[in-house]
């Protein structure tokens, strides 16, 4: 798979959680530490992770997995007051690049996500590779008839009906840490999707080196 990028762009500052903590509870000692016990199980005060938010750059995902991001979003905010936000590449405004492309030349998969490879969905390595040839096939078909469109002047909010599902996208993603420890416990789950399930990896990578790590203590 071509690369996914998640750049963590910024992060609420841990004093403001921690300052969270010290209300309810008293506690003029608070440290990030407390606010971790507070919030994970079993006390379970997760509304305290809502006043710390996370702001994520993501390049490359496919219009798929970006479904998948914003259908998690919109199926929990009735159970756990799910906050977050995208700010998706418009398609209406970037498909005249796809006139500009050369199809001779072109290497399909800088403009589609290519799925890996998983032997628990294909019998053989072969099968995987006819799949594979089969996708990138129909991906070419797909910018050939949106090429076609174009140059009989179809106006692109039609033309996004041809656009295949695996089109990369980039977005801006904002979310509260109460959301995000919820998004990762669904979707870095070996039944999620392979591809949201390598974004959430791909997030969580990008947090290591900071104190919101330690809210995620079994990964």
């Amino acid at each position: 798979m071509r690369k996914i990028i998640v750049d963590l762009l910024h992060y609420t500052p841990e004093f403001v959680g921690v300052n969270a903590v010290k209300k309810p509870y008293k506690n003029e000692i608070a440290t990030v530490e407390t606010e971790v016990k507070v919030v994970l199980p079993p006390h379970n005060h997760s509304s305290v992770a809502e006043h710390t938010v996370l702001n994520f750059n993501i390049c490359g995902a496919s219009r798929l997995c970006i479904q998948e991001l914003l259908r998690h979003r919109m199926s929990e905010l009735d159970v756990a007051d799910m906050f977050s936000s995208a700010t998706v590449e418009s398609t209406r405004y970037t498909l005249n690049k796809v006139l500009k492309m050369d199809l001779d030349t072109i290497d399909i998969w800088d403009y589609f996500v290519e799925p890996l490879y998983d032997p628990k969905r294909f019998s053989s390595l072969k099968e995987y590779e006819l799949f594979i040839m089969e996708l990138a096939s129909f991906n070419y078909c797909a910018l050939e008839n949106m090429i076609g469109q174009m140059k009989c002047n179809t106006p692109n909010d039609f033309i996004k009906y041809f656009l295949p599902e695996g089109w990369r996208v980039d977005l801006a993603f904002s979310i509260n840490l109460r959301s995000f420890i919820n998004f990762v416990s669904l979707r870095y789950n070996p039944k999620a999707h392979f591809e949201i399930r390598h974004l959430a990896k791909l997030m969580l990578d990008s947090i290591r080196n900071t104190y919101l790590i330690k809210f995620f203590p079994n990964i």
